[in-house]
């Protein structure tokens, strides 16, 4: 993995910080954190282009990703 996809990529830092039913909180202070910092917070706070816009394809990757964070 390159430098730069590490940049890219948020999921890097959660294998680590794993998602339980004990530590929720400070999982999602995390997990908060990091969307604003990458610039995501977006995928959590909004709703994503139409299929039709020619940002979608990217967008619905980055979502992919996010939605996979545990």
């Amino acid at each position: 993995m390159s430098p730069r996809d590490d940049q890219q990529s948020p999921l890097h830092y959660f294998i680590l910080v794993g998602l339980t039913h004990k530590n929720y909180f400070k999982w999602s202070q995390i997990v908060d954190t990091l969307l604003k910092v990458r610039g995501k917070q977006s995928h959590i706070t909004e709703g994503g282009p139409t299929k039709d816009d020619r940002n979608f394809t990217t967008w619905d990757e980055e979502d992919a990703m996010i939605k996979a964070i545990r």
